[in-house]
């Protein structure tokens, strides 16, 4: 199962998604450069086609903490049937590390509850 977090519909609640690599892993992370937000049908392929980021987010570090709100997801083209009371909205992450390998994250799942 994928990591479930969830999102108030109240435009001034956050979600935050962390995302660690262990910190003896030789490498940090330099950037998210892409993120896929969408309906449960999402996967590394929709990085290109659905980017949910207007530029890369720096990060330089083995964590980050990904934060949004329904506000910024109706903004970035969701629904609003896919943003309603009982949704779930899922979220892939491209990462690319120091060494300049790429990783994706496994899907992560925000329902989206009153």
């Amino acid at each position: 199962d994928a990591p479930t977090f969830e999102l108030s519909l109240s435009s001034s609640q956050t979600v935050n998604i962390p995302m660690e690599i262990p910190s003896d892993a030789g490498v940090t992370i330099t950037e998210i450069d892409a993120i896929a937000a969408g309906t449960i049908a999402i996967n590394a392929g929709t990085l290109s086609s659905n980017n949910f980021l207007d530029a890369p987010l720096s990060v330089g570090g083995n964590s980050y903490e990904f934060t949004t709100t329904i506000t910024e997801l109706n903004a970035h083209g969701l629904t609003p049937t896919q943003t309603a009371e009982g949704s779930t909205i899922a979220f892939i992450f491209r990462l690319v590390l120091s060494d300049g390998q790429v990783l994706i994250s496994r899907e992560v799942e925000v329902d989206l509850v009153e």
